[in-house]
């Protein structure tokens, strides 16, 4: 059996055998570099389908981060929307299967860009403008979604978030200043600026 870290393989595809539809173990596992700490690998099941798993990072984590449970959450809202989302196939809460929860989704062809090298090497100057088309676009669809309509209007606080966005801004600058012994006038007159001009 292939040592993947991060992963009870063996009880990671008995979970999925059990609890996901149309997937077929033993896979293939191959790492999904470039991302900085989720573990996430690309699978591919006896039957040439495709996923990807991901799990946090191993290690102490703060208590709200690498939620794998929101990003499923969100996935799975997204689906039959104008966004355009892999598919959900499973989320396993129960961390006795490999350490931490962990999710599957379906596999989308692309490539990820990590530079400004990335660009030019991949896209022509069309392509690009129409990939800067297509973020917009994908943004906009992101905006029309009620959250309420497709089950993620518990999801998070939508009031008072730009109030609590500036409030923890603000705070991490003067929680550092003493420690960095660095202070900039700007920052407080941005922050009065901002907090004058909160849209509602």
């Amino acid at each position: 059996m292939v040592e993947i870290p991060g992963y009870d393989v063996s009880k990671v595809e008995a979970w999925v055998l059990d609890n996901v539809e149309g997937l077929s173990p033993p896979f293939i596992w191959t790492q999904l570099t470039g991302g900085h700490s989720n573990l996430t690998y690309a699978l591919v099941d006896q039957n040439e389908r495709r996923a990807v798993i991901r799990r946090p990072p191993l290690g102490q984590l703060l208590p709200k981060a690498h939620d794998m449970g929101r990003e499923f959450t969100v996935i799975q809202g997204l689906q039959g929307t104008s966004v355009p989302v892999p598919q959900a196939f499973g989320f396993c809460q129960d961390e006795s299967v490999t350490g931490a929860n962990f999710y599957l989704m379906s596999m989308v062809e692309g490539r990820t860009m990590f530079s400004a090298d990335d660009v030019e090497e991949w896209l022509d100057q069309d392509a690009r403008v129409a990939m800067g088309h297509s973020f917009f676009d994908t943004l906009a669809a992101l905006h029309s979604v009620d959250p309420d309509e497709v089950g993620l209007g518990r999801l998070g606080r939508p009031d008072g978030y730009v109030a609590r966005q500036l409030r923890t801004w603000y705070g991490s600058w003067l929680a550092s200043t003493e420690g960095a012994n660095y202070d900039d006038d700007r920052i407080h007159e941005l922050n009065t600026f901002l907090v004058d001009s909160i849209p509602e």
